[in-house]
Protein backbone atom coordinates (compact mmCIF):
# COMPACT_ATOMS: atom_id res chain seq x y z
CA UNK A 1 0.00 0.00 0.00
CA UNK A 2 1.59 3.42 -0.79
CA UNK A 3 0.96 6.65 1.10
CA UNK A 4 0.04 10.15 -0.06
CA UNK A 5 1.22 13.22 1.86
CA UNK A 6 1.24 17.10 -0.16
CA UNK A 7 4.29 17.83 1.57
CA UNK A 8 6.71 14.70 1.25
CA UNK A 9 5.59 13.02 -2.16
CA UNK A 10 6.24 14.86 -6.07
CA UNK A 11 2.99 16.89 -7.60
CA UNK A 12 2.64 18.32 -11.10
CA UNK A 13 1.27 21.69 -11.90
CA UNK A 14 0.67 23.31 -15.16
CA UNK A 15 2.87 25.86 -16.07
CA UNK A 16 0.19 28.00 -16.35
CA UNK A 17 -1.36 27.58 -13.35
CA UNK A 18 -3.96 25.12 -12.07
CA UNK A 19 -4.71 22.49 -9.64
CA UNK A 20 -1.40 20.38 -8.43
CA UNK A 21 -2.15 16.57 -9.19
CA UNK A 22 0.22 13.72 -7.58
CA UNK A 23 2.81 12.34 -9.39
CA UNK A 24 4.42 9.90 -7.04
CA UNK A 25 3.05 8.01 -3.34
CA UNK A 26 5.06 7.03 -0.71
CA UNK A 27 5.30 3.13 -0.63
CA UNK A 28 5.54 1.56 2.98
CA UNK A 29 8.98 2.53 4.53
CA UNK A 30 9.82 6.05 2.44
CA UNK A 31 9.94 9.05 4.37
CA UNK A 32 9.70 12.06 1.38
CA UNK A 33 10.47 11.98 -2.40
CA UNK A 34 12.58 15.78 -3.11
CA UNK A 35 14.12 17.51 -5.28
CA UNK A 36 13.16 16.65 -8.82
CA UNK A 37 14.99 17.21 -12.48
CA UNK A 38 12.91 16.34 -15.54
CA UNK A 39 15.28 14.08 -17.58
CA UNK A 40 16.25 14.88 -21.28
CA UNK A 41 13.11 14.18 -23.62
CA UNK A 42 10.51 15.31 -21.01
CA UNK A 43 9.10 12.32 -20.14
CA UNK A 44 10.65 11.12 -16.76
CA UNK A 45 11.71 12.78 -13.37
CA UNK A 46 14.60 11.98 -11.44
CA UNK A 47 14.30 12.21 -7.34
CA UNK A 48 16.19 11.97 -4.37
CA UNK A 49 13.88 8.74 -2.15
CA UNK A 50 14.34 8.87 1.11
CA UNK A 51 13.77 6.06 4.13
CA UNK A 52 15.19 7.73 6.87
CA UNK A 53 13.58 10.88 8.22
CA UNK A 54 15.63 13.89 8.42
CA UNK A 55 18.72 12.15 7.47
CA UNK A 56 19.68 12.27 3.16
CA UNK A 57 23.46 10.32 3.65
CA UNK A 58 21.74 7.42 2.12
CA UNK A 59 18.84 8.33 0.40
CA UNK A 60 18.66 6.61 -2.81
CA UNK A 61 18.40 7.73 -6.10
CA UNK A 62 14.96 7.70 -8.47
CA UNK A 63 13.29 7.86 -11.56
CA UNK A 64 9.45 8.03 -12.29
CA UNK A 65 7.78 8.95 -15.77
CA UNK A 66 5.31 11.97 -15.58
CA UNK A 67 2.40 9.87 -15.65
CA UNK A 68 3.38 8.40 -12.22
CA UNK A 69 3.76 5.40 -13.24
CA UNK A 70 7.11 3.26 -13.22
CA UNK A 71 9.06 4.37 -10.33
CA UNK A 72 12.27 2.79 -10.50
CA UNK A 73 15.28 2.92 -7.73
CA UNK A 74 18.27 3.95 -9.90
CA UNK A 75 20.80 3.92 -6.76
CA UNK A 76 20.30 2.61 -3.73
CA UNK A 77 22.39 4.51 -0.64
CA UNK A 78 23.46 7.03 -2.79
CA UNK A 79 23.05 10.66 -1.39
CA UNK A 80 20.71 13.40 -1.77
CA UNK A 81 20.33 15.79 -4.42
CA UNK A 82 20.32 13.93 -7.60
CA UNK A 83 21.12 15.85 -11.16
CA UNK A 84 21.25 14.43 -14.06
CA UNK A 85 24.64 15.93 -16.45
CA UNK A 86 24.61 15.91 -20.02
CA UNK A 87 27.87 14.38 -20.63
CA UNK A 88 25.36 10.89 -19.56
CA UNK A 89 26.83 11.19 -15.90
CA UNK A 90 24.64 10.95 -12.26
CA UNK A 91 25.75 13.40 -9.73
CA UNK A 92 24.96 13.50 -5.67
CA UNK A 93 25.89 15.23 -2.91
CA UNK A 94 27.10 12.62 0.27
CA UNK A 95 29.08 13.85 3.68
CA UNK A 96 29.79 16.56 1.90
CA UNK A 97 31.10 15.57 -1.53
CA UNK A 98 30.47 15.92 -4.87
CA UNK A 99 29.73 12.10 -6.82
CA UNK A 100 29.55 11.71 -10.10
CA UNK A 101 28.60 7.81 -11.37
CA UNK A 102 27.92 6.91 -15.48
CA UNK A 103 24.37 6.51 -16.24
CA UNK A 104 22.66 4.45 -19.16
CA UNK A 105 19.47 6.50 -20.00
CA UNK A 106 17.85 3.65 -21.50
CA UNK A 107 18.03 1.16 -19.26
CA UNK A 108 18.01 3.75 -15.97
CA UNK A 109 20.78 2.24 -14.45
CA UNK A 110 24.11 3.79 -12.78
CA UNK A 111 27.14 1.92 -14.04
CA UNK A 112 30.30 1.58 -12.48
CA UNK A 113 32.11 2.74 -9.44
CA UNK A 114 31.18 7.13 -8.39
CA UNK A 115 34.36 9.00 -8.44
CA UNK A 116 34.10 11.93 -6.02
CA UNK A 117 34.97 15.69 -7.11
CA UNK A 118 34.97 18.81 -5.19
CA UNK A 119 33.25 19.33 -1.54
CA UNK A 120 30.31 20.92 -1.95
CA UNK A 121 28.23 22.79 0.87
CA UNK A 122 24.91 20.69 1.64
CA UNK A 123 22.26 20.12 4.25
CA UNK A 124 21.38 16.74 5.21
CA UNK A 125 18.32 17.30 7.41
CA UNK A 126 16.83 18.64 4.09
CA UNK A 127 18.07 17.04 1.78
CA UNK A 128 19.58 20.07 -0.60
CA UNK A 129 23.14 20.42 -1.58
CA UNK A 130 24.12 24.21 -3.57
CA UNK A 131 25.60 23.28 -6.99
CA UNK A 132 24.36 23.36 -10.60
CA UNK A 133 25.45 22.78 -14.10
CA UNK A 134 24.88 24.57 -17.22
CA UNK A 135 24.22 23.01 -20.93
CA UNK A 136 27.53 23.96 -22.14
CA UNK A 137 29.38 22.42 -18.99
CA UNK A 138 29.90 25.06 -16.67
CA UNK A 139 29.59 23.92 -12.86
CA UNK A 140 28.78 26.79 -10.60
CA UNK A 141 29.22 25.59 -6.37
CA UNK A 142 29.62 26.98 -2.68
CA UNK A 143 32.50 24.94 -1.26
CA UNK A 144 33.42 23.76 1.78
CA UNK A 145 30.64 24.29 3.89
CA UNK A 146 27.77 21.23 5.60
CA UNK A 147 25.34 22.68 7.03
CA UNK A 148 23.64 19.91 9.15
CA UNK A 149 26.11 20.83 12.07
CA UNK A 150 24.30 22.66 15.04
CA UNK A 151 24.63 23.28 18.23
CA UNK A 152 22.02 23.42 21.18
CA UNK A 153 21.80 27.34 22.82
CA UNK A 154 19.79 28.74 25.18
CA UNK A 155 18.19 31.88 23.67
CA UNK A 156 16.26 34.90 25.92
CA UNK A 157 14.20 37.88 23.92
CA UNK A 158 17.33 40.19 23.71
CA UNK A 159 18.59 37.59 21.45
CA UNK A 160 21.28 36.76 23.55
CA UNK A 161 22.62 33.00 22.90
CA UNK A 162 25.05 30.77 25.33
CA UNK A 163 25.72 27.09 25.08
CA UNK A 164 22.93 24.92 26.51
CA UNK A 165 25.55 21.61 25.27
CA UNK A 166 29.15 22.64 24.47
CA UNK A 167 28.99 20.13 21.18
CA UNK A 168 28.29 20.35 18.05
CA UNK A 169 26.01 17.74 15.77
CA UNK A 170 23.33 16.54 13.40
CA UNK A 171 20.81 17.56 15.42
CA UNK A 172 17.49 17.68 14.93
CA UNK A 173 13.62 17.92 16.94
CA UNK A 174 14.30 18.16 20.49
CA UNK A 175 12.15 18.44 23.62
CA UNK A 176 12.82 19.67 27.24
CA UNK A 177 11.37 17.47 29.82
CA UNK A 178 8.20 19.01 32.11
CA UNK A 179 10.75 20.23 34.47
CA UNK A 180 13.08 21.52 32.09
CA UNK A 181 15.94 19.56 33.74
CA UNK A 182 16.66 17.11 30.80
CA UNK A 183 16.66 17.16 26.87
CA UNK A 184 15.46 14.57 24.43
CA UNK A 185 16.57 15.25 21.01
CA UNK A 186 17.49 13.21 17.26
CA UNK A 187 20.50 12.67 16.09
CA UNK A 188 20.74 12.10 12.94
CA UNK A 189 24.46 9.51 11.98
CA UNK A 190 25.41 7.45 9.04
CA UNK A 191 23.78 4.56 10.51
CA UNK A 192 20.14 6.23 11.01
CA UNK A 193 18.43 8.60 13.99
CA UNK A 194 18.89 7.65 17.55
CA UNK A 195 17.26 9.54 20.28
CA UNK A 196 19.95 10.82 23.42
CA UNK A 197 19.02 12.46 26.49
CA UNK A 198 20.52 15.16 27.91
CA UNK A 199 21.27 16.50 31.15
CA UNK A 200 22.02 19.64 30.57
CA UNK A 201 22.67 20.59 34.41
CA UNK A 202 25.43 17.10 35.02
CA UNK A 203 25.92 17.45 31.38
CA UNK A 204 25.14 13.77 31.36
CA UNK A 205 24.13 12.27 27.95
CA UNK A 206 22.08 8.88 27.63
CA UNK A 207 20.96 7.04 24.36
CA UNK A 208 17.65 6.07 24.35
CA UNK A 209 17.45 4.07 21.18
CA UNK A 210 19.73 2.18 19.00
CA UNK A 211 19.68 2.31 15.45
CA UNK A 212 16.03 1.78 15.12
CA UNK A 213 15.16 5.19 13.42
CA UNK A 214 13.29 7.05 15.76
CA UNK A 215 12.36 10.76 15.24
CA UNK A 216 9.91 13.43 16.57
CA UNK A 217 10.37 12.71 20.57
CA UNK A 218 7.55 14.34 22.85
CA UNK A 219 7.35 13.73 26.88
CA UNK A 220 4.76 12.09 28.35
CA UNK A 221 4.23 15.17 31.28
CA UNK A 222 5.66 13.39 34.38
CA UNK A 223 8.46 12.94 32.95
CA UNK A 224 8.97 9.13 33.04
CA UNK A 225 8.76 8.26 29.39
CA UNK A 226 9.58 9.42 25.86
CA UNK A 227 7.15 8.51 23.24
CA UNK A 228 8.43 9.00 19.39
CA UNK A 229 7.60 8.17 15.87
CA UNK A 230 8.96 4.29 14.57
CA UNK A 231 8.81 2.66 11.66
CA UNK A 232 5.84 0.68 13.13
CA UNK A 233 3.83 3.39 14.50
CA UNK A 234 4.14 5.46 17.36
CA UNK A 235 6.62 3.61 20.08
CA UNK A 236 7.62 4.70 23.86
CA UNK A 237 10.62 4.31 25.89
CA UNK A 238 11.55 4.84 29.59
CA UNK A 239 13.28 7.80 30.15
CA UNK A 240 15.37 6.47 32.48
CA UNK A 241 17.03 2.87 32.44
CA UNK A 242 15.46 2.73 28.97
CA UNK A 243 15.35 -0.64 27.83
CA UNK A 244 14.50 -1.58 24.87
CA UNK A 245 11.50 1.07 23.26
CA UNK A 246 7.54 -0.94 23.19
CA UNK A 247 4.88 -0.02 20.62
CA UNK A 248 2.36 2.15 21.59
CA UNK A 249 0.25 2.12 18.40
CA UNK A 250 1.27 0.23 15.21
CA UNK A 251 0.82 0.48 11.78
CA UNK A 252 3.21 -0.38 9.17
CA UNK A 253 0.86 1.02 6.60
CA UNK A 254 0.23 4.04 8.18
CA UNK A 255 2.76 7.00 8.81
CA UNK A 256 1.82 7.65 12.29
CA UNK A 257 3.69 10.55 13.96
CA UNK A 258 3.32 11.85 17.40
CA UNK A 259 1.69 15.60 18.29
CA UNK A 260 1.12 16.09 21.99
CA UNK A 261 -0.20 14.64 25.54
CA UNK A 262 -3.33 16.24 27.36
CA UNK A 263 -1.71 17.85 30.44
CA UNK A 264 -2.96 15.40 32.43
CA UNK A 265 -1.24 12.63 29.98
CA UNK A 266 -4.73 10.55 29.36
CA UNK A 267 -5.21 10.96 25.92
CA UNK A 268 -1.94 11.53 23.22
CA UNK A 269 -2.57 13.86 19.91
CA UNK A 270 -1.39 12.28 17.00
CA UNK A 271 -1.12 12.53 12.87
CA UNK A 272 -1.81 9.92 10.89
CA UNK A 273 -1.67 9.57 7.09
CA UNK A 274 -3.26 6.73 5.37
CA UNK A 275 -3.89 5.92 1.22
CA UNK A 276 -7.39 7.68 0.13
CA UNK A 277 -7.71 9.34 3.04
CA UNK A 278 -4.88 12.07 3.23
CA UNK A 279 -3.86 12.79 6.49
CA UNK A 280 -6.02 13.12 10.11
CA UNK A 281 -5.30 14.41 13.16
CA UNK A 282 -6.60 11.76 15.86
CA UNK A 283 -6.68 11.26 19.77
CA UNK A 284 -5.86 8.46 21.26
CA UNK A 285 -6.76 6.86 25.19
CA UNK A 286 -3.04 5.90 26.90
CA UNK A 287 -2.69 4.55 30.05
CA UNK A 288 0.16 4.98 32.12
CA UNK A 289 1.40 2.31 35.12
CA UNK A 290 4.40 0.54 35.98
CA UNK A 291 4.70 -2.04 33.31
CA UNK A 292 4.53 1.12 31.23
CA UNK A 293 2.23 2.96 28.31
CA UNK A 294 -0.74 1.53 26.84
CA UNK A 295 -3.12 2.84 24.21
CA UNK A 296 -7.18 2.48 24.29
CA UNK A 297 -9.63 4.08 21.48
CA UNK A 298 -8.83 6.15 19.05
CA UNK A 299 -10.98 8.99 17.41
CA UNK A 300 -10.70 11.37 14.31
CA UNK A 301 -9.96 14.77 15.67
CA UNK A 302 -9.86 17.04 12.37
CA UNK A 303 -8.93 16.26 9.24
CA UNK A 304 -5.43 17.56 7.63
CA UNK A 305 -3.74 18.95 4.84
CA UNK A 306 -0.12 17.67 6.26
CA UNK A 307 0.84 15.00 8.33
CA UNK A 308 3.29 17.84 9.83
CA UNK A 309 1.25 18.00 13.02
CA UNK A 310 3.18 20.11 15.68
CA UNK A 311 0.70 19.94 18.03
CA UNK A 312 1.03 21.62 21.62
CA UNK A 313 -1.42 21.46 24.20
CA UNK A 314 -2.48 24.83 26.37
CA UNK A 315 -1.49 24.68 30.11
CA UNK A 316 -4.92 24.22 30.92
CA UNK A 317 -5.84 21.62 28.46
CA UNK A 318 -8.25 23.64 26.68
CA UNK A 319 -7.10 24.69 23.49
CA UNK A 320 -4.67 22.61 21.00
CA UNK A 321 -2.34 24.88 18.70
CA UNK A 322 -1.01 23.00 15.50
CA UNK A 323 0.07 23.75 12.10
CA UNK A 324 -1.90 22.75 9.05
CA UNK A 325 -1.59 23.81 5.13
CA UNK A 326 -4.55 24.33 3.48
CA UNK A 327 -3.75 27.06 1.26
CA UNK A 328 0.00 25.11 0.75
CA UNK A 329 1.67 27.23 3.46
CA UNK A 330 2.03 26.27 6.75
CA UNK A 331 0.45 28.59 9.38
CA UNK A 332 -0.41 27.63 13.15
CA UNK A 333 -4.30 27.45 14.28
CA UNK A 334 -5.73 26.70 17.60
CA UNK A 335 -8.72 25.08 18.29
CA UNK A 336 -10.96 24.09 21.47
CA UNK A 337 -10.47 20.52 23.04
CA UNK A 338 -12.71 18.68 23.02
CA UNK A 339 -13.01 19.75 19.57
CA UNK A 340 -16.49 22.24 18.99
CA UNK A 341 -15.33 22.25 14.84
CA UNK A 342 -13.84 25.96 14.93
CA UNK A 343 -10.45 27.23 14.78
CA UNK A 344 -8.34 30.51 14.87
CA UNK A 345 -5.71 31.14 12.71
CA UNK A 346 -2.72 32.60 15.00
CA UNK A 347 -0.27 33.02 12.35
CA UNK A 348 0.07 35.67 9.20
CA UNK A 349 2.81 34.66 7.01
CA UNK A 350 3.39 31.39 7.64
CA UNK A 351 4.43 29.63 11.31
CA UNK A 352 4.79 25.99 12.37
CA UNK A 353 6.22 24.23 16.04
CA UNK A 354 3.51 26.03 18.25
CA UNK A 355 4.74 26.25 21.89
CA UNK A 356 2.64 27.85 24.43
CA UNK A 357 4.14 29.70 27.57
CA UNK A 358 3.03 28.35 31.04
CA UNK A 359 1.52 32.05 32.41
CA UNK A 360 -1.21 31.03 30.05
CA UNK A 361 -1.28 34.37 27.52
CA UNK A 362 1.40 33.43 25.21
CA UNK A 363 1.66 31.70 22.48
CA UNK A 364 5.00 31.03 20.40
CA UNK A 365 5.67 29.53 16.81
CA UNK A 366 8.52 29.90 14.44
CA UNK A 367 8.67 31.39 10.82
CA UNK A 368 9.63 30.13 7.51
CA UNK A 369 12.99 32.21 7.74
CA UNK A 370 13.80 30.44 11.15
CA UNK A 371 12.81 33.43 13.59
CA UNK A 372 10.45 33.07 16.65
CA UNK A 373 7.28 34.62 16.95
CA UNK A 374 5.00 35.40 19.76
CA UNK A 375 0.90 36.42 20.06
CA UNK A 376 -0.79 37.36 23.14
CA UNK A 377 -3.96 35.92 23.52
CA UNK A 378 -7.42 36.20 26.03
CA UNK A 379 -9.86 33.58 27.03
CA UNK A 380 -13.55 35.06 27.10
CA UNK A 381 -15.77 32.47 27.56
CA UNK A 382 -15.56 30.00 24.67
CA UNK A 383 -13.94 32.24 22.65
CA UNK A 384 -10.04 32.66 21.95
CA UNK A 385 -8.37 35.76 20.96
CA UNK A 386 -5.10 36.18 20.23
CA UNK A 387 -3.49 39.57 19.21
CA UNK A 388 -1.45 40.38 15.82
CA UNK A 389 1.87 38.48 16.24
CA UNK A 390 5.00 40.09 16.84
CA UNK A 391 8.80 39.05 16.87
CA UNK A 392 10.20 37.47 20.06
CA UNK A 393 13.69 37.54 18.74
CA UNK A 394 15.59 38.63 15.51
CA UNK A 395 18.09 35.97 15.38
CA UNK A 396 17.48 33.14 13.07
CA UNK A 397 17.77 29.59 14.11
CA UNK A 398 18.99 26.60 12.27
CA UNK A 399 16.88 25.49 8.98
CA UNK A 400 15.39 21.88 10.20
CA UNK A 401 12.97 21.60 7.14
CA UNK A 402 9.59 20.06 9.01
CA UNK A 403 11.49 19.55 12.45
CA UNK A 404 11.32 20.81 15.67
CA UNK A 405 14.38 23.65 16.21
CA UNK A 406 13.06 25.38 19.07
CA UNK A 407 10.97 24.68 23.02
CA UNK A 408 10.16 26.93 25.94
CA UNK A 409 12.22 26.52 29.35
CA UNK A 410 9.40 26.01 31.85
CA UNK A 411 9.97 29.89 33.41
CA UNK A 412 8.78 31.22 30.08
CA UNK A 413 12.18 33.16 29.52
CA UNK A 414 13.98 32.02 27.21
CA UNK A 415 14.29 28.64 24.09
CA UNK A 416 16.40 25.68 23.44
CA UNK A 417 17.19 26.39 20.19
CA UNK A 418 19.16 24.49 17.31
CA UNK A 419 21.39 27.00 15.94
CA UNK A 420 23.71 27.07 12.85
CA UNK A 421 27.63 26.56 13.23
CA UNK A 422 29.17 29.78 12.99
CA UNK A 423 31.71 29.38 10.04
CA UNK A 424 35.40 30.60 10.74
CA UNK A 425 35.36 31.64 8.00
CA UNK A 426 34.86 35.38 6.43
CA UNK A 427 31.38 36.17 5.52
CA UNK A 428 32.38 37.35 1.54
CA UNK A 429 33.89 33.68 2.08
CA UNK A 430 30.97 32.22 2.64
CA UNK A 431 29.41 33.41 -0.03
CA UNK A 432 31.78 32.82 -2.52
CA UNK A 433 30.25 31.16 -5.43
CA UNK A 434 32.82 28.84 -8.26
CA UNK A 435 32.69 28.62 -11.25
CA UNK A 436 34.43 25.43 -12.97
CA UNK A 437 34.63 25.57 -16.77
CA UNK A 438 34.76 22.36 -18.90
CA UNK A 439 33.79 20.64 -15.64
CA UNK A 440 32.21 17.75 -18.52
CA UNK A 441 35.07 17.05 -20.00
CA UNK A 442 36.52 16.49 -16.75
CA UNK A 443 33.97 14.33 -15.86
CA UNK A 444 34.54 12.54 -18.59
CA UNK A 445 38.21 12.49 -18.40
CA UNK A 446 37.80 10.74 -15.00
CA UNK A 447 34.68 9.25 -14.91
CA UNK A 448 34.55 7.60 -18.67
CA UNK A 449 31.46 7.61 -20.46
CA UNK A 450 30.43 9.20 -23.55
Amino acid sequence: MANLDPDKALWLVSAEGGTPVPLTELDVGEETHRWPQVLPGSKRVLFSLSREVGNFQAAAIAVVDLKGAGKKIVLEHAGMYPRYLPSGHLAYVTRGRLFVVPFDMDRLEARGAPVAFDDVSSNTSIGSAQFDFSRNGILAYRSGRTEDIKTIQWLDAEGKATPLWNEAGAFMTHRLSPDGARLVLQVNQESGADLWIYDWQRSVRTRLTNGIVASRPIWTPDGRFVVFRSVTGISWVRSENAGNPQPLTQSAMLMQVPGAFTPDGTHLIYSQLSQGRGAEMRTVEVESGSGGLRAGRSELLAKLSSNALFAAFSPDGRWLAYGDCPDGVYEVYVRAFPDNGTRVQISNSGGIMPVWSRNGHELFYSTEDQRIMVSNYVVKGEKFLAEKPRLWAAKRLANVGLAGNLDLAPDGKRFAVLMPVESPEPRERQSHAILMTNFLDEVRRRVGGK
